[in-house]
């Protein structure tokens, strides 16, 4: 008995290792809706978005990006290619520069790519979710989302998506280039971030060593007892 308590404890502390599981946290009040960069009829090329790091409370892996409809449910997306990267910037919400290059600090880190053509209605909530998480420290700075978008916007089919924004200036803005042209504002389109949390982890390789160790040392011992009283 006692051997198998000692097996009990060592496999509890195995599994309170474990990832604890999703959590969300929403960046931005619903205050608006804004058709840019998904349902505009007009040529946007380059999006980008910051999120204040201390919207996130501490070190997250981010595994999807949502935002939500705010228009008719019968509305469209434009028909192009959304790629989204992910990375920092020393840029402040409400600063970001016109070049939308001089924002990137440390480079942009690939996260989804999604393509949609002309007729299905938009959803209710349009989803990035990332290839592998993109691990962010609002240590390090703010969040910059980055989003490019490629191919031709056709003509209007029946009314163009908006989604909810936040027009605050207050924990997101954006910029971007239209026709060419580059410029921003303090509006910022409200996301639904899907996290892990960076505490909440895998055990590191050596530990399920150590504890696989122990488990079967354990055992062991347990054998021979047995083996001692025959």
């Amino acid at each position: 008995m006692r051997t198998l308590r000692l097996l009990a404890t060592l496999a509890g502390s195995l599994l309170a290792a474990a990832p604890v599981g999703a959590q969300q946290v929403t960046v931005g009040t619903v205050q608006n809706a804004n058709c840019i960069p998904f349902g505009c009829d007009f040529d946007v090329s380059r999006y980008q978005q910051v999120y204040a790091g201390g919207a996130f409370g501490g070190p997250v892996q981010i595994t999807s990006l949502s935002f939500l409809l705010g228009s008719a449910p019968n509305s469209f997306l434009s028909p192009v290619t959304y790629t989204v990267r992910l990375g920092y910037t020393a840029a402040p919400v409400g600063g970001l520069n016109a070049l939308l290059d001089a924002n990137v600090a440390g480079g942009l880190t690939a996260f989804a790519t999604r393509s949609f053509g002309i007729g299905p209605a938009a959803p209710p909530v349009l989803t990035f979710t990332g290839l592998t998480p993109f691990t962010f420290d609002p240590a390090a700075g703010n969040l910059l989302l980055d989003i490019l978008v490629d191919g031709q916007v056709g003509a209007d089919v029946g009314g163009w998506a908006s989604y909810v924004s936040d027009n605050s200036g207050a924990v997101t803005s954006r910029a971007f280039v239209q026709g060419g042209l580059a410029g921003g504002d303090a509006t910022g389109l409200v996301t639904q971030f899907g996290l892990v949390s960076a505490a909440s982890t895998v055990p590191e390789p050596s530990t399920v060593v150590l504890l696989g160790a122990g488990l079967l040392g354990v055992a062991g011992v347990g054998v021979r007892r047995r083996s001692a009283t025959r």
